[in-house]
């Protein structure tokens, strides 16, 4: 008897740790979660709080949030909901905040590369330009920026400082969370801050497989595909030399690359 009640003990200590983000976004809408994570942003967003660990990341959305700044890291509870394409936990029944820690760095992608996998992180997209002039309107609105070739939704919400501003002309980095509304995906920046003047690097590298690009330390499903391009991109302003290649990992030998 006294074993059984050891192990209903630990059973009920292991179910309330908390989970990693990536994990609990794979779960059902209704589920009472708890996961722990860094805060992106603070109350120029509203009821919400966008949170990220080293997995993944997600909204969480309550009133209760308001003390909670960027930089702080809290576990939190609540329920899995889908907001028009957003998942959130909401509401967020309850969080512990644990302090400041270091806050979140955006992870500086293409915006060909803004998918479900990053939903909810913070990011950065460089050398592009709004496609709208003049100012932003007040109040919520959406704008776009275009890399050129491709455009991608801007949220500007009406909390921040950024509304009622002059919409920047020429190229830009902006950085801000990753959003959804419905199947649109939107970059929402959180301060005036978060867009500034794009500076072009002296060297940077960017690396595509069969044309898709592929994140630092990220993962490319080649397949059963016998011959796949990889590409290496320099988009910045001096030129860049790369003298060789390897090849590591348990079956290097069977792959080749010129």
């Amino acid at each position: 008897m006294k074993k059984q009640l050891l192990f209903l003990s630990l059973s009920l200590g292991l179910m309330s740790q908390a989970q990693t983000i990536s994990n609990i976004r794979n779960l059902s809408i209704g589920t009472t979660v708890t996961v722990r994570g860094v805060v992106s942003n603070g109350s120029e967003l509203g009821a919400i709080r966008y949170i990220q660990d080293e997995t993944a990341g997600i909204a969480c959305y309550g009133t209760s949030l308001s003390s909670i700044a960027v930089g702080d890291s809290i576990t939190a509870t609540g329920v899995l909901f889908d907001f028009s394409g957003l998942l959130e936990l909401s509401p967020t029944n309850s969080f512990t905040n644990h302090g400041p820690v270091s806050p979140n760095t955006p992870l500086i992608i293409p915006i060909t590369s803004a998918n479900e996998l990053l939903e909810a992180q913070l990011i950065r997209f460089e050398n592009v330009t709004f496609v709208q002039t003049g100012t932003f309107a007040t109040g919520n609105s959406t704008v776009q920026i275009t890399n050129g070739t491709n455009t991608f939704d801007v949220r500007v919400n009406g909390s921040t400082n950024i509304d009622g501003t002059a919409i920047p002309t020429g190229p830009v980095t902006i950085t801000g969370l990753l959003g959804q509304f419905n199947t649109n995906y939107q970059i929402i920046p959180r301060y005036t801050s978060d867009i500034v003047a794009y500076v072009a690097p002296q060297r940077e590298i960017n690396v595509k497989i069969n044309g898709t690009t592929v994140l630092n330390n990220g993962t490319y499903i080649i397949g059963n595909t016998s011959n796949n391009t990889l590409t290496v991109e320099n988009t910045g302003t001096q030129s860049l030399s790369v003298t060789s290649t390897t090849l590591t990992g348990a079956n290097a030998s069977e792959f080749t690359t010129t």
